[in-house]
């Protein structure tokens, strides 16, 4: 639905955004996370590739307590 601006403006609401993150940062991050200083595990739930569709679908409507993050299948 549009951004109804009046009502935000009435209610003294803020409207927030974020551009991609320098890739620069991208190392910085990886770091952080392969010294233990950032966990990613509480944030991220790992789905097979095969299940793709039910990934996509867990980021729809209310927000994921954790972002579905896609991986090989395991070998059958």
């Amino acid at each position: 639905a549009p951004l109804d601006a009046d009502a935000l403006a009435a209610a003294e609401g803020a409207v927030l955004g974020a551009g991609p993150a320098h890739p620069d940062l991208l190392v910085e991050l990886m770091a952080l996370v392969v010294r233990g200083d950032l966990a990613l595990a509480p944030e991220v739930e790992t789905w097979p590739m095969s299940r793709y569709a039910d990934a996509l679908a867990a980021t729809r409507g209310p927000p994921a307590h954790r972002l579905p993050v896609l991986v090989p299948d395991e070998p059958t």
